[in-house]
This record gives C-alpha cells, structure tokens and sequence, in this order.
C-alpha cells in the first residue's frame, strides 16, 4: 500500500492557481470512492520532482489497475462498500474493573486503558468490596500476581484492548460478519500481491461457532430475559389457580354451601377436599415456576416462589441469585472468549490494517473509475526535454475535443513532424480554447508528477521542480501591479530548478503592445536560454516574432463565425502558425456579407492588412 510520500522526496512547487487545480482534481476522483477517507489517501499522491518516486507510484497504480480491467468495477465497489461497513466498536464497559496494587502500574493503566474503571487496592477488604460491584475484576502487574487476589479475580497479562474485553471483541466480529465475508470475497478476488499478508477468515469464522463460547451467551440471553419469563409463568400459573377455583364456586354456591352445612361432615369434608385441591395445585405450579427458573439460575437452595395466591416471586432473594448467575456467566464469558481472542490476535490485527488497505483499494478504484469513464487513457512516459500529449481530453469539460500538444523535444516515435521549441507562443481567436490548452497542460503535469494516468491516446512529459500558472488580466494593470507583476516573474525566471510556466495573456495587459512586446521577447529568450518550459498566450505573436525568430508561434484556427457571432473553433492548434484573431474574424465577416462594393473594398483592405 502507498505509504506517505518521505519528506526527503521533493515536492513539486505548485502557486495558487496549479494547487487549485489539484485540489479540484483530487475532489472530482474522490466524488467516485465509497469512503470519505480517500480524500486523505489521494492528497498523499502530492506531486512530486523526483523521477524515481513517480515512476515508483506508477507501478503501484498499475497494479491495482490491472486488478480492476479483467472485472466489474461496480461489483468490486460494491464489495468495498460492504467491507468498510464494518465496525468493531470498543465502547466503555462497566461490569469489569481493572485493578493493580501499586502506583507505576496504575499510573500505567490510567495512561492506556479508558474503556473501564481502573483502580489500585492495597487490602482484601477493597478487593472485597470491588467484587461485590462489578462481575469481572482483572488485575495487572508487570510484577506478576499479588498475595491478597483469590480465586475470583481473573489475571489479566496484557494491556491490550482484545484482552480486556474479548467477549466485545468476539460479539462485534459476528455482528459484521456480512463485512467479513465481502472482504473474504475481495482477497479472493485480488491477486496475492495486492495483500500480502495471510488472512485467514475461516479461522475467525470457526471461532465464533465455538460450542462452549454459544452455550454461554445463550445462557447469559436467557438470564436477561428472565424476568419477563417470570412474568408470563406467574400470569399463567395464576390463571391455572383461579379457574380450579372457580369450579369449585360453581359447585357450592349460596343454597348449596347451607345444605352442605346441614348435612355435616360429608360435605364439609367435599369443601375441604376442594381446598386442598387447590392448595396442591398452588404447589404445582409454584414447582413448575422454580424447575424453569433453575434451568436457567441453576439449583435452588431454597423455594422462590410465595406459595399463596396470588403467586408471587421473593424478590430481594431472587435478584441476589440472577447477579450471582450473571457475574459467573460473564467470568466464563469472558475466560472462554480470552482463549479464543489470544488465537485470533493476529487475525484481528490482520482485519484492522486490511480495512486501511481496502481504503486504499477504494481510492484507486475510484481513481480507475475517473479515468477510464474519459476514454482513452494512458501512463505518461519520462521524457528528457519535451512534454507533449496525443488526443488528450480536458477532465474538466463534458465531451471535450481531444487535441494534441508539444513543446520541447519530440520522441521519435511521435507523429508529429513540428519545430522543437521548449517555449512556444498561441495564438487565435477569443473563446477559441487556448486557455483550456493552457489548463490541460498544466492538468495533464500535474496528473504525471503525481504518478497518476492522464486522458489521453499518449502523453509524455520532462519533471519539473516549479510549475507557475499565471492567470491572464482582462483590464489594463495599474502601474504598481506592473510592478508586483514583473518582480513575480523576474523572481519565478530566477529561482532553481527546471520550470513549466504558463502565462495566459498576462504582459499585455501590463502595458501598451510595444512594451509589452518587449517585455515578453525578454522573457521568452531567457527562459528559452535555461531550459525552462513556456506557453504564453498572446495576441501580439507578430510583434515577439520580430524580436525572437527561434520560437515556434501556433494558432487556434476559427473557421468563422455563425449567424449569432459565435466561433465555429476548431480547438486543436496548427503548429507554426499565428492564429486570427476574433477581429479579424469579423471583419471577414461583415465583407463577406456586405453587398456595397465601395464598402467591400474597406473591408478587404482591412483584411490585407492583417494579414501583413
């Protein structure tokens, strides 16, 4: 799994706007993970200047990107959405204490363990008080066992959390045992090398079935229950004795009870014989009451049920006896989950650091899903020199035209047959797409130093320290904006290491066109001289051509405008040739429309003279 990128590898040195940019992209991948913490996985694939780190990251990726091509990646996202629902909750218990006889262990415990009460004893007497209050006392010391513990206190040999509440432990595991079975499905679906380590779900899985482990929780269940089954027993009981008795008020009643008093002892006799019926029955079903209760309390010392009518429960007696039953199930609880949680502990620890790589599977899932929902896609290559892209796509624009671009060196094995040139100049009409060029590349950059795929047929790219996208202003600058503008790029030209920088129309507006011209030609010349990379959008491509002839100018050709005055663009540039601008666009226009001939001719010289 990635691990965060070592702080001694360099980070690329991204401005505002190219962090903008990668912060966009991250949230539009993370839009197709399951778990809200691939956001945090994914920033980890901060871009990079060192070549070895992205080529490292590259092969990461294609790993698990050959995983999900032979698959359905809505299956395998289902299965991550079922597998990151697990949840082993380790919440405050209150039935067990933790207790040791001196101060460094407590001290100890106090600094570890904050899911139950801890407490230091120095007397019998507090263990005895401890025992009646809780159902489980554990004692720790790193000193081994104490003199005044007995045989009711459980030595606990370990301050990990699975030990100390093991029973919680094991009642978790089952209740996520649909999340375990999908991340059983999910290392059997994956390659070996996806997960290294050896997760053995069977093995927790014949652990929860334990025989002895279900026996007890059932009788805990029961337990707990126990008083509602108390109730019902006493509720039909006590319906058994009245209706015996009213058979009896059905046979003597009023005229009948005198005659009976009349004739004497034989029928006093049939009365008391009745009573004694119904004694005997209050017996029966007072037995019946405490055979159940004793299955589930175990055998009674002493009746439990008020043999009288109605039946009744002794209660302070009978609660004595269920704490008593529950604190012993719940030491034997406790003791059996122990032995199974001791041979499961490395399973468990296992399932936590497999639940952070399956968030790591989920981010490049996710990352697989956004790209290849593109279209063509591709690793770009290290390439010495130049950076270009084949049938590239803007992730940001629905249905984008695929263009193709290049600066700097070309490999040989592209088609492209164009003047290498590591600084170039675009040019064309307004809207016609040389900012979202300007975007794409700067996307497509930071995709590959982040070790990610890219959109496109084919792409390469140099590795840059510095990338700088300067955002073009629309309105003239002030003269001290000028100045915080040309000081910015002056200090950007001088600082170390290789450069990518794109202005978009930035110098123009500085100042008029000729000082901007030259302005630019400097800049140009310089950064050319370095080595650095540039794209400089730019509607005074003629005016730089006549300080600088070494540079390559390419154009957004506009093949005109519709009816409503809207570009008809074809967003893919023409290498070496300035672009027209929207102007000029309609000028051609309004000649080719106009039926004047006096006022055709005006235009037509207007046109010659762009073309100058």
């Amino acid at each position: 799994m990635q691990k965060q990128v070592d702080q001694r590898v360099p980070l690329l040195r991204m401005d505002k706007n190219s962090k903008v940019i990668f912060e966009k992209l991250i949230n539009n991948i993370v839009a197709f993970a399951v778990s809200e913490d691939e956001y945090k996985i994914l920033k980890k694939f901060y871009p990079v200047s060192d070549e070895n780190e992205i080529l490292k990251r590259q092969e990461t990726i294609k790993k698990y990107f050959s995983t999900f091509a032979d698959r359905n990646p809505e299956m395998i996202r289902d299965l991550i959405r079922k597998s990151l629902k697990i949840k082993i909750n380790t919440e405050k218990v209150i039935n067990r204490i933790i207790v040791t006889d001196n101060a460094e262990d407590y001290k100890l415990i106090k600094s570890v363990i904050n899911i139950c009460p801890s407490a230091m004893i120095s007397s019998k007497d507090d263990l005895e008080v401890l025992l009646r209050t809780y159902d489980i006392v554990l004692f720790y010391s790193r000193e081994g066992q104490c003199s005044i513990v007995n045989h009711d206190v459980l030595i606990l040999d370990d301050l990990r959390v699975e030990y100390i509440i093991p029973d919680i432990i094991l009642r978790e595991l089952r209740e996520n045992m649909d999340s375990l079975n999908a991340i059983g499905s999910l290392i059997e679906m994956l390659p070996e090398e996806v997960f290294m380590d050896t997760f053995n779900l069977n093995m927790i899985r014949n652990a929860l079935l334990d025989k002895e482990l279900i026996e007890i929780e059932m009788k805990i269940k029961k337990l707990q229950s126990l008083d509602d089954i108390i109730l019902n027993l006493l509720e039909e009981a006590n319906k058994n004795i009245i209706n015996k008795a009213e058979q009896y008020e059905i046979r003597l009643r009023g005229s009948e009870l005198l005659e009976a008093f009349i004739k004497g002892s034989e029928s006093l006799s049939e009365i008391m014989k009745g009573l004694e019926d119904i004694k005997a029955l209050i017996d029966e079903e007072a037995l019946k009451i405490e055979e159940r209760i004793s299955k589930i309390l175990g055998d009674l010392e002493e009746d439990l049920v008020i043999r009288t009518y109605p039946l009744r429960i002794k209660d302070t007696h009978y609660k004595k006896l269920k704490e008593k039953s529950l604190r012993n199930l719940s030491k034997a609880l406790y003791d059996r989950a122990l032995v199974i949680v001791k041979r499961l502990i490395h399973q468990i620890k296992l399932l936590n650091d497999l639940i952070e790589h399956i968030k790591f599977l989920d981010a490049m899932l996710a990352l697989y899903i956004y790209i290849t929902a593109m279209g063509e896609w591709c690793f770009p290559r290290v390439f010495k020199g130049g950076i270009g892209f084949i049938k590239g796509r803007n992730p940001f624009l629905q249905d984008p035209q695929p263009i193709s671009y290049v600066i700097g060196k070309i490999p040989k094995d592209s088609p492209f047959k164009v003047m290498e040139s590591s600084v170039t100049l675009l040019t064309g009409a307004n809207s016609g797409g040389k900012t979202t060029l300007l975007e794409t590349v700067l996307i497509f950059q930071i995709l590959a130093q982040a070790g990610f795929p890219v959109p496109a047929k084919d792409a390469w790219f140099d590795v840059v320290d510095i990338i700088r996208y300067y955002k073009g202003a629309r309105k003239s600058l002030s003269a001290g904006a000028f100045e915080h503008s040309l000081k910015s790029l002056v200090s950007l030209i001088t600082a170390r290491g290789k450069k990518l920088i794109l202005i978009d129309e930035l110098a123009e507006s500085m100042t008029e066109p000729g000082a901007a011209a030259t302005i630019i030609s400097e800049i140009i010349r310089i950064l050319k001289d370095q080595g650095d990379y540039c794209i400089l959008v730019t509607h005074l491509g003629r005016e730089i051509l006549l300080r600088l002839e070494d540079i390559r100018v390419d154009g957004i050709e506009a093949k005109g405008l519709d009816s409503n005055f809207r570009l008809i663009v074809n967003r893919q540039p023409i290498f070496g040739k300035i672009g027209k601008s929207t102007p000029e666009l309609i000028v051609k226009k309004l000649y080719s429309i106009e039926k004047s001939k006096k006022r055709r001719l005006i235009y037509e010289k207007i046109l010659s003279a762009f073309e100058q």
